[in-house]
């Protein structure tokens, strides 16, 4: 592929120029939909992580409270500000990546 470009820089003579802007613009289009994929996936790996995280969290919340044995409201109540933290935290963060990848 890179050879391609290479090629094109010698032949901007004019010679054969169009088959080489033709491979280059092949090998641009290429490219742009290798780095979408790229962005896809990180997106996805990101989502992953953050629903992971977000479980983990809840799991280990509840098993705390479970130990712990608190009242059942107030184990909700705190479930539900731990949940509504990690969640902000992560959207924040899930927003920097997909920013910074976009």
């Amino acid at each position: 592929m890179v050879k391609n470009v290479v090629v094109l820089r010698h032949n901007c003579n004019g010679e054969e120029s169009g088959n080489q802007d033709f491979k280059f613009k092949a090998f641009c289009q290429r490219n742009d939909s290798f780095s979408t994929c790229v962005k896809i996936v990180v997106v996805v790996v990101v989502v992953v992580v953050v629903v992971v995280v977000v479980v983990v969290v809840v799991v280990l919340v509840v098993v705390v409270l479970v130990v712990v044995k608190v009242e059942v409201v107030v184990a909700a109540a705190l479930v539900v500000v731990v949940v509504i933290i990690v969640v902000e935290e992560m959207a924040v963060f899930v927003l920097v990546v997909v920013g910074g990848v976009m």
